[in-house]
């Protein structure tokens, strides 16, 4: 759990991370925002040093952006999601998948208790 006290420390560990996992250690990458749109992710991690070509690794599998309310709270189970993800790292040879959630979207929805339970 990362506790974080403004947006853009949040960007700087989703960048950096991101970046590590997809490049040095071969894993695959879903970001779940809440307080940002999913293109000001993308917009965040094609630029700076630590730029990633953000549209080859989404085309390749690698990386993955979703909406928090709509992964959380959208038609399809979150988990389901996710086990699809991880079945293609595993079927793609990754050496493993990580998850950078913004949990905000439980505040927004009034549904804390289900944080509990997930």
């Amino acid at each position: 759990m990362l506790i974080y006290d403004s947006l853009v420390t949040y960007r700087e560990f989703y960048c950096h991370y991101a970046q590590k996992l997809l490049e040095e250690l071969n894993e695959v990458v879903l970001i779940v925002p809440f307080y940002e749109t999913l293109g000001s992710v993308r917009e965040m991690l094609s630029i700076g040093h630590r730029a990633i070509d953000v549209e080859e690794q989404e085309n390749l599998k690698n990386l993955f952006i979703h909406d928090s309310v709509d992964e959380y709270f959208g038609n399809e189970i979150v988990m389901d999601s996710r086990k699809k993800i991880l079945n293609e790292a595993i079927e793609n040879g990754k050496e493993g998948f990580s998850v950078v959630a913004d949990m905000g979207s439980f505040f927004f929805q009034r549904s804390c208790q289900k944080v509990v339970r997930v």
